[in-house]
């Protein structure tokens, strides 16, 4: 998530989107802080699946239900950015 958001909200958004997940098992999701990066800051989601298996197709209803909560919540994803300075060849 972006550098600024309120940490609470973005704990409640992801446990919030783990709530209901196909295939979840009775036990409780964790959201966690895990780093402070260039862009953001990475939070990591645990959620207990009952197999396996299906873990891409948990995977990605998943993420679709924190996009889903992230935009309701007002919390903005960042991606990379770069500045490139070009500087002028010198004379050959």
């Amino acid at each position: 998530v972006a550098y600024g958001a309120d940490s609470d909200v973005v704990e409640r958004a992801l446990l919030e989107a783990a709530d209901d997940l196909p295939g979840r098992i009775d036990a409780p999701a964790q959201a966690l802080l895990q780093s402070f990066d260039d862009s953001g800051i990475t939070w990591l989601l645990r959620v207990p699946i009952d197999d396996p298996w299906r873990l891409p197709q948990r995977t990605s209803a998943l993420g679709r239900r924190v996009i889903d909560a992230f935009a309701q919540a007002g919390i903005t994803i960042p991606f990379p950015q770069r500045d490139v300075h070009l500087q002028p060849a010198p004379d050959a």
